[in-house]
């Protein structure tokens, strides 16, 4: 099954660059939906739900983004490319049958993993294809999972 969606999401290298006069971190991205290299500062005094995240450097543009001339649209469109991706994805393992989820106890804390693996790519478009395998039924699979994407993500 082919799932299809015009936005994208990452692979993070973090490497934090600490500034003993603050408590700002700068972490360097590449995500993993292209070739961008992206610094963005946060300061971890602030809570996490409540922390926001600053394009510093645009340290390399791929083919894809080499477009922009404003680094904080260049970090905005991987960032919501990314953010996206990772939604599609999240929501695909949310709904599968309970028959592709394993579900076991580690240090105290109920651990699920899946039978299924999405496999992602993105085409020459920039368009999000996701490929699920699964010894369930495909066509059961593909209409679960694509009403709830049509329903949430506006994906059909």
């Amino acid at each position: 099954m082919i799932i299809q969606t015009p936005l994208l999401i990452f692979r993070l290298y973090l490497v934090k660059k600490f500034n003993k006069n603050n408590m700002k971190r700068i972490t360097t991205w590449s995500p993993d939906t292209c070739e961008c290299v992206l610094e963005y500062e946060w300061d971890d005094a602030v809570p996490e739900n409540e922390r926001t995240h600053a394009i510093v450097n645009v340290v390399k543009k791929c083919e894809f983004h080499q477009h922009h001339s404003d680094k904080d649209a260049h970090f905005d469109d991987v960032l919501n490319e990314n953010r996206h991706k990772n939604q599609v994805l999240a929501e695909i393992l949310k709904n599968l049958p309970e028959d592709e989820k394993n579900i076991s106890v580690k240090n105290g804390r109920n651990v699920t993993t899946f039978k299924v693996n999405p496999k992602w790519k993105f085409d020459e478009n920039r368009v999000l294809q996701v490929e699920l395998t699964s010894k369930i039924s495909k066509t059961l699979l593909k209409n679960n999972i694509s009403s709830i994407l049509e329903r949430d993500f506006q994906i059909k």
